[in-house]
Parts: C-alpha cells; structure tokens; sequence
C-alpha cells in the first residue's frame, strides 16, 4: 500500500465514524424515550440583596405536566423567602427562565437553598429536591437534572 492509499482509508474510517456519531446524536434526541428535566440555579449576590435566577428545561421526548418548583432560602431554621412556580404542561424540548427569588440578609452568613421540583409524566409523579449551601460568595452556578429512561 502507497501512502495515498492509506490516507484514503484513513478518511474513509473518519467518515464513517463522524455519520454513526450523527446518528447516535440524532437518536438520543429524537428518537430514544426519556423524561429528562433540568434545573439550572444561579445564585448573585449584590449590594442591592442577593436572588436566585432558575431555569427548567424539558430536554427529554416525553411533555411533563402539573410542574409546581417551589424555591426556599433559609438561614439555620429561620425561613429567609420562597416562592412557588406552577405551570399546566412544559413541553419536551422547551425551557423557561423563572422569576428570580430576591431577599436580603447578611451575606456573611451561610444559607441554605432548598429547590423542589414536582411534576407528572405519564400518569406519574415525580419529586425531587436539592439543597446547596450558600456562603460568602458573590455567584455560584448548580445543575440538576431528573432523568428516566423510557
């Protein structure tokens, strides 16, 4: 074999390789079922108080209904604020961005945030709930995903 030759089988194995890429990409999109919902949290602290800013996104195939996220900041066991988000059906594929949570306090103290997320899929509900801890930082960034194959 002369060097022409191997370069083309090189190609050619390239080639090959990115098309099942594509292909496996395509289907995890489209094509394999799943209940897949995220939450993005980020967290800002400013001189004018501190707020959380949330995102949910439904990147699976299925569309999720009757979705409550109630979002709680707490300082040891007193309650700082919280709110609740409620919406009929998030789409598969779609994401909204939440009203921020605002409330003020000390920043040198810790806090702790608390986020649930409620929804229905198929007849089903599901809940999830995650909890960071907030210290003297000016932002931090958390992703959370429920995830549930077929």
């Amino acid at each position: 074999m002369n060097l022409n030759q191997n370069n083309r089988t090189l190609a050619t194995t390239l080639l090959y390789g990115f098309v099942i890429f594509l292909l496996l990409s395509t289907s995890y999109l489209f094509i394999f079922p799943r209940t897949e919902v995220e939450v993005k949290t980020a967290y800002h602290q400013s001189f004018s108080g501190s707020y959380l800013q949330v995102r949910l996104t439904n990147a699976g195939t299925h569309d999720v209904s009757d979705v409550s996220l109630e979002i709680t900041v707490w300082k040891d066991e007193e309650l700082i604020n919280s709110t609740i988000h409620e919406m009929d059906i998030l789409k598969n594929r779609d994401s909204i961005k939440l009203p921020e949570l605002m409330y003020y306090s000390e920043a040198q103290l810790m806090h702790t945030a608390v986020i649930s997320l409620t929804f229905t899929v198929d007849g089903t509900v599901q809940h999830s709930v995650w909890s960071y801890t907030i210290e003297d930082y000016a932002n931090l960034f958390w992703e959370d995903q429920y995830l549930k194959w077929g």
